[in-house]
């Protein structure tokens, strides 16, 4: 997958990605790219599991959907795999 910055986000971004270098930060960031991941990382992880901060910065930004099964916690990634129902005995 690719995707295309705006030109001022990026500016911004390499910004962050300064401050990091200069000033320490509890993460190493050292590129724009390793920016987005961790980023795109938390954003995942706050989608499958609730009640945690990460799903309070998807909240805040408004990428949680309405419906209940955005409220379930999931242990994989992606939607559910659906259980294939079991065959019963004769």
């Amino acid at each position: 997958m690719q995707f295309t910055i705006d030109p001022e986000y990026l500016e911004e971004f390499e910004y962050i990605v300064q401050l990091h270098q200069k000033c320490g930060a509890p993460r190493t960031i050292e590129s724009v790219q390793d920016l987005l991941i961790i980023v795109m990382r938390e954003i995942a992880e706050g989608s499958r599991c609730p009640n945690t901060y990460r799903r309070s910065v998807l909240e805040a930004i408004g990428l949680v959907a309405d419906g209940p099964e955005h409220q379930v916690h999931r242990e994989e990634y992606g939607a559910p795999k659906t259980i294939a129902p079991r065959a019963q005995e004769p």
